[in-house]
């Protein structure tokens, strides 16, 4: 069983008053995708970084995201999709 700690997120994000949900699906697909036969689940944090932050980080530089939003991560064609 892979444990993601959600906490760990919103806490960074609630620093600038923002609000993050990640649904079932996206939990899921993180428990699949970052888990390894080989590796065990040493591959999560590269999957997060990649597909979670580093998108989270554009929203934050592109100012499509600020101060109070709410986001909620889902899936949207196999990927993660974030909502705001």
């Amino acid at each position: 069983q892979l444990n993601f700690d959600e906490n760990d997120l919103k806490n960074k994000l609630s620093k600038q008053k923002i609000d993050i949900i990640l649904t079932k699906e996206a939990v899921d697909y993180l428990a699949i995708k970052g888990y390894d036969q080989k590796f065990g689940a040493r591959p999560l944090k590269r999957l997060i970084q990649k597909e979670l932050n580093n998108e989270l980080a554009n929203l934050l530089l592109a100012e499509k995201i600020n101060e109070g939003s709410n986001l909620k991560v889902t899936i949207l064609d196999n990927k993660l999709k974030i909502i705001y």
